[in-house]
């Protein structure tokens, strides 16, 4: 998996210092910083320990960190997937996994940037982990219910008719308790589907944060559109174990996605060779990706794929006036 490092300044300012790709085995930090998270230069990420004193050790020595919200988290979502691998593994539920979005969600926000490559790789799994939460088919909790009840209340008055007659407060009680007892189970899936949905929504938001901050490296121009796609891609087939339930909630991430390439390429189009330009139409004109295949939600507004090609079509301008040194 590649990992290249963006680091975002002021976006006031509206610029940007971006460093070259590489590999995640050879990424290091100062030997500075390694040394505030208690870890050698070497290997600043060993995996967490969980236990009470592991836990608490990432928390003090690691998380509670500036730099961890603004330098490592927007470059590495290996501790958001430990946390939540480890919640599958002990069986914690679905509770524990939204409080694990919350908690990296959260640090996020200090960021100002988020490494487009690593988002990229890390939905592949988080789909997998997060599809242990999602795949079992859906019930209808409304309908079973009502089947339950009436099967207790013709039950009940078929079989206690002259009881009821003779003293109905007390047949009434009894009855209360009997709907009750049958709806134990429903009940509690029923909370269970108000648990999943909670989750949805806290990962929604989630990846929509990340949409949100996305940053390319424009020195690697080749791979910028390919990630855009890929990143589309992974989310829409996140629909497939319901993680993503409603397909608008997938066009608001289209959106996200479409808004922050054309602020990218608007930054730098004059530092982008042609051909990525080129490549680009070609797909938009084929409308290859699901990214330019989504149907928009509403026909009377601009939709992603002209917004992308306004982009591209300004920044190819700005890059052949650059070519010919009619701008520096």
């Amino acid at each position: 998996m590649k990992l290249k490092q963006v680091i975002v300044t002021s976006f006031a300012l509206l610029t940007f210092l971006i460093s070259s790709s590489a590999k995640t085995e050879d990424y290091q930090h100062s030997a500075h910083f390694a040394q505030e998270i208690g870890r050698s230069a070497v290997d600043p990420f060993l995996p967490i320990t969980f236990s009470p004193e592991g836990l608490n050790g990432f928390i003090k020595n690691v998380y509670n960190l500036p730099k961890y919200g603004t330098e490592i988290l927007p470059n590495d979502f290996s501790h958001m997937l430990q946390f939540l691998q480890y919640g599958i593994d002990a069986d914690l539920g679905v509770s524990f996994a939204q409080s694990v979005f919350k908690l990296f969600g959260n640090k996020l926000k200090s960021a100002s940037y988020v490494n487009a490559y690593v988002f990229a790789d890390t939905l592949a799994p988080l789909e997998s982990i997060l599809k242990n939460y999602f795949s079992a088919p859906k019930t209808r909790p409304k309908q079973v219910l009502k089947t339950t009840i009436n099967d207790v209340l013709y039950s009940s008055f078929l079989s206690q008719f002259d009881f009821f007659k003779r003293d109905p407060k007390t047949f009434f009680n009894n009855l209360s308790g009997e709907i009750l007892t049958s709806l134990g189970h429903e009940l509690a899936s029923t909370q269970k589907e108000i648990q999943k949905e909670q989750l949805r929504q806290t990962a929604i938001r989630f990846f929509e944060l990340c949409a949100s901050k996305l940053v390319w490296s424009p020195e690697d121009a080749t791979e910028m559109w390919r990630t855009v796609q890929l990143i589309s891609k992974r989310l829409a087939h996140l629909m497939k174990h319901n993680i993503i339930s409603d397909v608008d909630h997938l066009d608001d991430l289209f959106w996200s996605i479409t808004h922050r390439f054309c602020f990218f390429v608007d930054l730098f189009g004059s530092d982008l060779p042609l051909a990525f330009y080129q490549n680009i139409r070609q797909d938009l004109i084929r409308k290859k990706g699901v990214l330019c295949k989504l149907e928009e939600q509403e026909k009377l507004i601009t939709s992603k794929t002209e917004h992308i090609m306004k982009a591209v079509t300004t920044g190819e301008a700005k890059a052949r006036a650059r070519e010919v040194g009619i701008i520096a």
